[in-house]
C-alpha cells in the first residue's frame, strides 16, 4: 500500500536535494496514519523517549500495543534497504521503546525503520514483546 500510494502522489521534485526533505516523508507518513485516527491513540511526533527523539509513536485504540516509526531519506537506491535496518537500530539503540516497556497495559512494542527514495521504500520491522 505505502509504495502504490508513493507511486500515485509523490513526485521527484517534491522531496528533492536539501535539508528538509524527510520532513516531506515525515508529513505523508504522519498524514496516512491520521486516516485512520479511530485506530490509535496517543500519536506523538518527535516527542523525547529514551535518548532521543523517534520520528512517530502511537498506540493501539485498546492501548495494549505500542509502534515506534523512525523514518530516513536518501538519495541513493543502492542502500535504501541499509538504511532502513539502521533506522531499525537506532529505534533498539536510543532506546526509544523505554516509555512503552515501562507501561504494564502495553503488551507489544511494533517497530519499523522505513526508508524512503523518491518514490521508492524500505520498510524494516521488529516486534518487542514484553
Amino acid at each position: 500500500m505505502l509504495l502504490d500510494f508513493l507511486e500515485a502522489y509523490i513526485w521527484v521534485r517534491d522531496v528533492g536535494k536539501g535539508p528538509m526533505r524527510e520532513n516531506h516523508y515525515h508529513g505523508i507518513t504522519t498524514g496516512l496514519i491520521a486516516g485512520h485516527d479511530e485506530l490509535i491513540r496517543e500519536f506523538s511526533s518527535n516527542q523525547e523517549a529514551g535518548n532521543g527523539y523517534p520520528d512517530i509513536t502511537f498506540l493501539s485504540a485498546n492501548r495494549r500495543t505500542a509502534v515506534i516509526m523512525e523514518l530516513k531519506q536518501i538519495q541513493n537506491q543502492a542502500v535504501i534497504y541499509t538504511m532502513a535496518d539502521e533506522a531499525l537500530m537506532q529505534i533498539k539503540q536510543k532506546k526509544y521503546a523505554t516509555k512503552f516497556r515501562e507501561n504494564p497495559l502495553i503488551e507489544k512494542i511494533y517497530c519499523y525503520g522505513i526508508c524512503f527514495c523518491k518514490k521508492n521504500c524500505a520498510v524494516s520491522f521488529d516486534q518487542i514483546i514484553h
